[in-house]
């Protein structure tokens, strides 16, 4: 079987800002100016009170690992070569309920709920950087 290239992040107009802050490794959220809760994933209205008044910050990029979950058989083209990895959803300490999913950088049988960690950000070859959480 020839190996297929793994597919890249696929930036929109509404999410650049975030990849853009990745590129200068800051965590870089939405805000809404009326409520204000962060958003993530980028959405074009708040979800908690619909205003479409939303500006971008950086947040600290400390939180819990909420959930993980180690992939042994990937479905994801190109990334048959990567198994077994780890994905986790961190909740940021910014705000109670935000999340954030990426894959986790620490092996498996180091991780447990509940763990402290920081959002860093490791380099996509042919793409640029993307979020990656470790242990603190």
């Amino acid at each position: 079987m020839i190996p297929t290239p793994a597919a890249d992040p696929r930036p929109t107009p509404l999410a650049q800002p975030f990849w853009d802050g990745c590129a200068r490794r800051a965590l870089v959220l939405q805000r809404c100016a009326d409520c204000p809760r962060y958003i993530h994933f980028p959405k074009e209205r708040c979800p908690t009170c619909r205003s479409d008044r939303l500006t971008w910050e950086e947040v600290p990029a400390t939180g819990t690992l909420a959930t993980f979950t180690e992939v042994h058989r990937t479905f994801a083209p190109g990334f048959e070569e990567q198994v077994p990895y780890v994905v986790g959803v961190a909740e940021l300490d910014v705000q109670a309920g935000l999340r954030i999913v990426a894959n986790v950088a620490d092996p498996v049988a180091t991780l447990s709920l509940g763990a402290p960690v920081v959002v860093g950000f490791a380099e996509r070859p042919g793409f640029g950087l993307v979020p990656t959480l470790t242990l603190t």
